[in-house]
C-alpha cells in the first residue's frame, strides 16, 4: 500500500500521511549517526533499495 506523504507542520513530525493524518519525522542522512528524531529514542530503518546509496553517502 502506498500513502501520499506531504510536508507539514505537525506536533511530532515534519511530514504527514494525507489519508490517515499520521505524522512522520523525515530526516536527511547524518554522518554522526544521529538520524533519529531528537525527542525520541528510535531504531533507524533504511529501505533495502536505498542501503547501497546510504552506505556511499556515509563513506564520503
Amino acid at each position: 500500500m502506498t500513502h501520499l506523504v506531504d510536508k507539514g507542520r505537525g506536533i511530532a513530525g515534519n511530514h504527514f500521511d494525507e489519508e490517515t493524518g499520521e505524522e512522520y519525522w523525515v530526516s536527511g542522512i547524518k554522518k554522526r549517526g544521529s538520524n533519529a528524531y531528537w525527542a525520541e529514542s528510535a531504531s533507524i530503518a533504511v529501505d533495502d533499495d536505498a542501503k547501497e546509496e546510504y552506505e556511499r553517502i556515509l563513506n564520503e
